[in-house]
């Protein structure tokens, strides 16, 4: 039998949010466009971005987040491993711990309700906007309503989720202003900004990494890297000049005092070309000399310079060395990882993909049960984290912990081998037959029931025809010796 979804919500939608169909944020004229270019950031320039930032405007340092994530290799490929694995985790909603008996089916309600409004949402890009919490330090989020009819004349609200840039973010960094350290939103219409705490919690809400309070421009992981990033482009900028100056041959030519000055424009015109040309055409009487570039050895400065940069920014955004061999912490199998990223920051980042969902997760409800609803019953949507080995390793733990009399809880079982737990009504393969999914306990009863009945006819059959031969036995030959007689 299927479930009916928000069977205890009423049936008009009672909460929602003043002008539930459009986003709060109105457009500022940011159109989502990088316009600082990488070469253009002098230490100079990053050093005004960061001083921006600590007296409160974020925009830029924002923006120059985006940057270095659009145009650096290392960077852009180790927060897109980040986010292709936290997103590409499985979604668990738990219902929340229940204080009696009565609050189970609305706990599993609220559940029913915040399911079906996460299938309605683009999940994997939601997630994946939330990993950039972890990488920013800061994330904000804006929402807008739509109706949808259920059957029975029932109507539950859904949100649409959309990131606000944060170009438009700022922090109020005045000492004694009643709002210090708090975030706030910048519009066209409103310079001064509004605050996320006087905004409806029901149209936008903040995500962040740990207690940010007046430290929005400091954490984050990405503000760890800022130093390594613009060395390392600057040793790219040097190598390429130093390639410029010594990868070709020196040229040299004399002229005589009688040329004019426009056949010594014409003659060093040549020689920029000549070199890299690597042909030339001399007159009879011409005087140039070629000069190899080579010199002893080999010059690895720039290389080196970047390799360190390189391997600091993956211990600054991932918190290991594994993932570049550093030998000094061991091989990288002996490292715990998920798809190249260590498994405690995968679950650092899951917490905060829940911080997240949970905001959201409250928003749904409030929305769709108004007074009724109870935060203590709202349900925890996770993303589930297998951990590392195989599948056949794990269940042999099990068996052992299982034999031992050590309970083993179903649902670690289907998180840790990434199966799904069925769902009543569907169609399973249980003890080798497809079935139809009921409650697990009975279905376990009516095995245990079938197996009893089985071996019982077994042991009464056998009994039936061993104490049947003796009576046969001892009948005939009562028989045969009344019969005798």
């Amino acid at each position: 039998m299927a479930k009916t979804i928000g069977r205890f919500a009423p049936a008009e939608v009672p909460n929602l949010p003043a002008s539930f169909g459009k986003f709060p944020k109105e457009q500022d004229g940011f159109m989502d466009r990088l316009n600082l270019i990488a070469t253009s950031v002098s230490p100079s320039t990053l050093d005004s971005i960061r001083t921006e930032a600590e007296s409160g405007s974020l925009g830029r340092l924002y923006e120059l987040y985006e940057k270095m994530v659009a145009t650096d290799a290392r960077i852009g490929g180790i927060t897109g491993s980040l986010k292709a694995t936290v997103s590409g985790l499985p979604l668990k909603t738990v219902r929340a711990e229940v204080a009696s008996a009565a609050e189970v089916r609305l706990a599993e309600d609220y559940r029913g309700v915040v399911r079906e409004a996460f299938a309605q949402i683009d999940m994997h890009s939601l997630v994946s906007d939330m990993v950039d919490v972890y990488l920013w330090g800061t994330k904000a989020f804006q929402m807008k309503w739509v109706i949808e009819d259920y059957p029975r004349g029932r109507k539950l609200a859904f949100p649409t989720v959309q990131v606000i840039p944060g170009q438009s973010l700022q922090q109020e960094m005045q000492q004694l202003h009643p709002n210090y350290g708090e975030l706030k939103v910048i519009e066209m219409n409103n310079p001064k900004g509004t605050f996320f705490s006087t905004v409806d919690p029901r149209k936008a809400f903040v995500v962040t990494d740990g207690s940010a309070n007046a430290r929005h421009d400091t954490v984050g992981a990405l503000r760890r890297v800022l130093g390594w990033w613009i060395t390392k482009m600057y040793a790219q900028l040097w190598w390429i000049e130093y390639v410029e100056s010594y990868g070709q041959p020196m040229r040299i030519a004399r002229y005589s005092e009688e040329q004019t000055s426009s056949e010594r424009a014409e003659l060093k015109s040549f020689l920029r070309g000549i070199g890299r040309n690597k042909w030339g055409l001399f007159p009879t009487g011409a005087d140039i000399q070629l000069l190899e570039a080579n010199q002893a050895g080999n010059i690895t400065t720039f290389s080196d310079l970047i390799k360190v940069a390189n391997h600091e920014i993956a211990v600054a955004l991932v918190g290991q060395t594994g993932i570049t061999q550093d030998s000094a912490q061991g091989s990288r199998a002996k490292l715990e990882v998920l798809d190249g990223v260590r498994i405690e920051i995968v679950m650092h980042i899951s917490a905060i993909v829940q911080k997240g969902l949970d905001s959201l997760t409250d928003s749904i409800l409030r929305v769709n049960y108004g007074e009724a609803y109870i935060p203590r019953l709202r349900p925890k949507t996770r993303p589930i984290i297998a951990k590392p080995g195989s599948a056949k390793e794990k269940v042999e733990v099990w068996n052992a912990l299982a034999e031992a009399g050590i309970p083993v809880a179903m649902d670690e079982i289907h998180e840790q081998l990434g199966i799904p737990q069925a769902e009543i009504g569907q169609m399973v393969l249980f003890n080798g037959k497809i079935t139809e999914m009921k409650d697990l306990k009975k279905m376990q009863e009516e095995k245990d029931e079938s197996n009893d009945l089985q071996s019982g006819q077994g042991v009464v059959s056998g009994g039936v025809e061993t104490e049947g031969g003796n009576e046969s036995g001892g009948s005939s030959g009562t028989t045969d010796s009344g019969s005798d007689s």
